[in-house]
């Protein structure tokens, strides 16, 4: 997979987009359901990239990124590249990255991305699943 749609894989699965209906407007749409968890999804990435939503919102395709976020992003990318590598299912990854995992300490993988050293953590327990170490 190349890394820029890694980047947007990783985006994609906390902030998917919502079914197009057919309405001028809907490609633009995101949502998961509920205005509710609509932002939960928009937060959720603000906050693994120490931005605001409000920023996040307003980032262009084209625009350049500054350096830490850059960093994150790409970090990130690694994360679920590893990930879907890994379990070779973006759905079964997905739903690992959500349960409470032995290994991490009974701790959701989801909530140690906002900290490259739980990024790291994850990357060590994916590399460990990939060779079948128990830990």
């Amino acid at each position: 997979m190349a890394f820029a749609s890694c980047i947007k894989e990783a985006a994609i699965s906390l902030v998917r987009p919502a079914p197009a209906s057919g309405r001028a407007g809907d490609d633009q749409n995101i949502a998961i359901g509920t205005k509710r968890s609509h932002r939960t999804q928009w937060q959720q990435l603000a906050d693994i990239l120490h931005i605001s939503v409000r920023t996040l919102q307003r980032y262009q395709p084209d625009q350049v990124l500054s350096t830490p976020l850059s960093e994150r992003l790409l970090r990130l990318a690694d994360v679920y590249a590893k990930g879907y590598g890994v379990f070779e299912d973006r759905t079964m990854f997905q739903r690992w990255m959500q349960e409470p995992i032995p290994a991490l300490g009974y701790t959701v993988p989801l909530s140690l991305l906002p900290s490259l050293y739980g990024m790291d953590a994850i990357m060590e327990e994916l590399g460990r699943i990939e060779h079948d170490i128990l830990a």
